[in-house]
């Protein structure tokens, strides 16, 4: 009796290993559009228009919010190891620019060396708010200016 115990728990602790050491595997996480080598060079060397685009990368990550006719596909790799940090392998952007025709004018490639690093400041800007103004007047004064421009063109 107490060897076929033993052996439970050997068999026990042997399943439990296994799944704790599978849990160490390596976890590859791609966000956004992952771009292969031949994409690229199919998009390098051609000029395509842009349903050809979408036809071969998919809709972009964004597009400008000033125009139309830039398209940006945005691409991130991560790799995950169990309960470790996260690592980024691979950041990259790939900006499209259009003419009026829809035919493609220009490629940038942005990989993770040549992206802009932009740090927070904590300076904190002044609020220009009337102190004088209680409440009641500020939310009546909110009803005259919808009177006065509906669409809230006017500033």
């Amino acid at each position: 009796m107490i060897i076929q115990e033993t052996n439970f728990f050997k068999i026990l602790i042997i399943i439990f290993l296994f799944f704790f050491l599978e849990s160490c595997s390596t976890r590859v996480t791609n966000h956004g559009t992952v771009f292969s080598a031949e994409e690229i060079n199919k998009i390098k060397n051609t000029k395509l228009n842009k349903s050809e685009v979408v036809e071969i990368l998919g809709l972009p990550s964004t597009r400008s919010t000033f125009s139309d006719r830039v398209w940006y596909y945005i691409s991130n790799v991560q790799k995950e190891r169990a309960y470790f940090r996260i690592k980024t392998v691979s950041n990259n952007v790939l900006k499209i620019t259009f003419n009026k025709n829809d035919q493609v004018t220009s490629y940038k490639f942005f990989s993770a060396g040549k992206l802009l690093d932009v740090e927070a400041t904590d300076a904190q800007t002044q609020a220009n708010v009337d102190k004088e103004e209680n409440f009641w007047q500020a939310f009546l004064s909110s009803f005259k200016r919808r009177l006065i421009d509906p669409q809230g063109l006017v500033r």
